[in-house]
């Protein structure tokens, strides 16, 4: 899966803003994808560095390369969070 990274977004804003801007596509392998209810996906939207423990211990670099979870509610846009063992979105961006 591709994507491009904002590292430590205020919010999900800031992330689409960067993905208009920034030319330099990411490839990241999904390790989990995780179904989020309307509410949380809301509260992440707004607060991606804000303490969310499902993303708790995971993302990172494995045998050089790039681990991320995949964030989904419905169909609203698919996240992809590298929080880098981290429970923020260190690392976030939209699936390419």
């Amino acid at each position: 899966m591709y994507t491009i990274f904002t590292r430590k977004p205020r919010d999900l804003e800031e992330v689409a803003q960067n993905m208009q801007y920034v030319e330099d596509q990411e490839r990241v392998r999904i390790t989990e994808e995780i179904e989020l209810d309307p509410a949380t996906y809301e509260y992440f939207w707004h607060n991606p560095c804000g303490d969310h423990d499902f993303l708790k211990g995971k993302g990172g670099y494995r045998e050089r390369e790039r681990t991320a979870v995949l964030l989904t509610c419905g169909n609203r846009k698919r996240i992809i969070v590298d929080p880098s063992g981290a429970a923020y979105g260190r690392y976030v961006g939209f699936e390419i």
